[in-house]
């Protein structure tokens, strides 16, 4: 498998149970896209966390607003309550 059928694995088969997993993966996603690609083949690509950071939080606000999501607890403490 190329790295990109492995990435698109990765997102297509994790387990989404938390809202910031999405997130992270469309960032890496669009960063990686963004990338220069008239570097030489197998050349190291390097993301900044601050690059990384910007694009998590905005994802990351965007789909909680927009899908009203709201933090609970786990299966563990509602079962406790």
């Amino acid at each position: 498998m190329t790295f990109l059928e492995k990435w698109l694995y990765i997102i297509r088969n994790c387990s989404f149970d938390n809202s910031y997993k999405a997130a992270w993966a469309k960032a890496i996603t669009e960063i990686a896209v963004e990338y220069d690609f008239h570097q030489p083949i197998g050349s190291t690509m390097q993301i900044g966390l601050e690059d990384i950071a910007k694009k998590v939080i905005r994802y990351y606000f965007e789909q909680t607003i927009f899908f009203d999501l709201k933090q609970s607890p786990t299966l563990i403490n509602r079962r406790r309550s």
